[in-house]
């Protein structure tokens, strides 16, 4: 299994992510291999409160 996030902003990033698993053991017509790639978008921080600014003039 593995992935990749590449961000395309500062709250925003594209992901994708690759999956392959085997089976020793499968139903008959089934394969023993299977390949899941997913892709999609995060976003981050969007409800983050932003610092005050009397906070920081004490």
């Amino acid at each position: 299994m593995g992935g990749l996030e590449l961000p395309v902003g500062h709250y925003v990033a594209l992901r994708t992510n690759f999956q392959y698993s085997y089976e020793t053991v499968v139903l008959t017509g089934k394969r023993q291999g299977d390949l899941l790639v997913t892709f999609g978008l995060t976003i981050t921080n969007i409800f983050k409160p932003e610092k005050e600014a009397s906070e920081d003039e004490d």
